[in-house]
C-alpha cells in the first residue's frame, strides 16, 4: 500500500486492488495470485529471496517495478511520471 500512498496518481492508472474492483476487472492482488501460480518451486524461491532481501534493506520492490516501468515508457523515473499525471488531473 505504501506505493499507493506515494504514488496516487500512478496507483489510478493501474489494476485496482480486491474489494475495489469492479466486476469486469481483475483486482491486482487476484492477478498476481494466479501469476504466482504459474511460476516453478525454483522460481517462487528465487523471488522470495529477492523480497527477503529488499525488505532488509528497506526497499520496496512494488516501487522499484513502477518505476522501472514507468522508464519504460519513457519517464525518467516514477516522480517525474506522478508529477505529470498529478498536473494532469489539475486540469480535468
Amino acid at each position: 500500500m505504501e506505493a499507493a500512498e506515494k504514488y496516487p496518481f500512478i496507483r489510478a492508472n493501474g489494476r485496482p486492488f480486491d474489494g475495489e474492483a469492479p466486476q469486469e476487472q481483475t483486482p491486482a492482488d487476484t492477478y498476481m495470485r494466479a501469476e504466482l501460480l504459474t511460476y516453478s518451486p525454483d522460481t517462487l524461491l528465487y523471488l522470495l529471496k529477492d523480497v527477503e532481501t529488499a525488505a532488509t534493506e528497506r526497499r520496496n520492490v512494488v516501487i522499484e517495478q513502477l518505476d522501472a516501468t514507468m522508464k519504460q515508457y519513457g519517464w525518467s523515473d516514477i516522480n517525474e511520471a506522478e508529477q505529470y499525471l498529478s498536473k494532469k488531473a489539475a486540469r480535468v
